[in-house]
């Protein structure tokens, strides 16, 4: 991961192009649909999915019948990630505060103090990531959690922020299971030594996407489409708010790991790497224990995860004690 204390601002190589191995002018990444009218029919995602055969529309069920369907789909989640591809105005003033780290936890109290909604979301996800210090408050308790966690909580923030403000009440689901995979992912790195810190922002980033894909099919059945009752629904939704979750993450910067995450924490998306297993794993578990619908019934600890993090069933299985615990006490804090 790239999160370094003094971070610069830095040009993704890969936006635009979203995925290794695209092509390489750029159909389909933001940055070039920010730059298309809206309406312009013939501007394509496909371009931009991984030669991969699991992301080939025959694969998940886009038939000929189905073809103008998923067109308006692709257009309305298209129009959705536009509006939520810049950083919230706070989140990017705390980003820009946290790159003069000797005077950064003044500068956040200071923000926050201004903006007290976002700097209540911080800190209620530092005490989610039980980052908060036990003792002290304003600067000094910013100081203590540190700059690299607190570019980590406002980025979590910004996402939450944009959820709340497109979705009201109905943006809770997708911050809880946010909160729950971050949890799960976190208390799986720590077991094993890995980054703990970078695999929380991984979890709670992998359904970035989720959000804006289902407000597009809300948009499509309130003018008549029944698309959520097509029978390749859950698998459409499945392929293309990874699509939509990697473009927003490129979009707001974040690194390539995150939006690995996002892209590729589904198992039929080829050889995971040991990020993009522990974000499958941390998501398989979450589902499961909060009883989400996407749960397919099978194991927690598949075959991909066990090669994707080079550990065997069994002790992967063993870093579970106590997830269940951990994210009841995550989302009890977020409810």
């Amino acid at each position: 991961m790239v999160f370094s204390e003094l971070a610069p601002v830095r040009e993704n190589p890969r936006r635009g192009l979203s995925f290794p191995g695209h092509r390489s002018d750029g159909v389909g990444g933001l940055n070039t649909l920010m730059n298309q009218p809206l309406q312009q029919a013939d501007v394509k995602w496909w371009d931009a999915i991984p030669n991969h055969p699991e992301f080939h529309r025959d694969s998940f069920g886009v038939s000929n019948a189905d073809e103008g369907t998923w067109a308006i789909l692709e257009s309305e989640v298209k129009t959705g990630l536009v509006a939520q591809s810049h950083l919230p105005a706070t989140a990017q003033m705390c980003l820009d505060a946290l790159r003069r780290p000797e005077s950064a936890p003044a500068d956040l109290a200071a923000i926050f103090a201004r903006n007290p909604a976002f700097g209540e979301r911080v800190l209620a996800l530092a005490q989610v990531a039980k980052w908060w210090p036990q003792a002290g408050n304003g600067a000094e308790a910013l100081s203590a959690i540190g700059t690299r966690r607190l570019r980590i909580l406002t980025y979590a923030a910004a996402l939450a922020t944009v959820f709340s403000e497109r979705f009201g009440r109905d943006a809770q689901p997708y911050i809880q299971q946010a909160v729950a995979t971050a949890t799960a992912c976190h208390h799986v790195a720590t077991r094993l030594n890995l980054d703990a810190d970078d695999a929380w922002l991984a979890g709670f980033f992998h359904d970035a996407g989720a959000a804006c894909v289902d407000e597009a099919a809300a948009q499509l059945e309130s003018r008549g489409w029944p698309l959520t009752h097509k029978a390749h629904f859950k698998a459409w939704k499945a392929r293309l708010h990874s699509i939509a979750g990697a473009e927003l993450t490129l979009a707001w910067d974040l690194p390539d790991d995150v939006v690995d995450g996002a892209s590729h924490h589904f198992e039929k998306s080829g050889p995971l790497t040991s990020e993009m297993a522990l974000v499958a794993l941390g998501t398989r578990i979450a589902t499961r224990l909060r009883g989400r619908e996407e749960d397919d019934g099978g194991m927690v600890v598949t075959e991909s995860v066990t090669r994707g993090l080079r550990r065997d069933r069994l002790t992967l299985l063993a870093t579970l004690t106590g997830v269940e615990l951990a994210i009841d006490r995550a989302c009890d804090l977020v409810s």
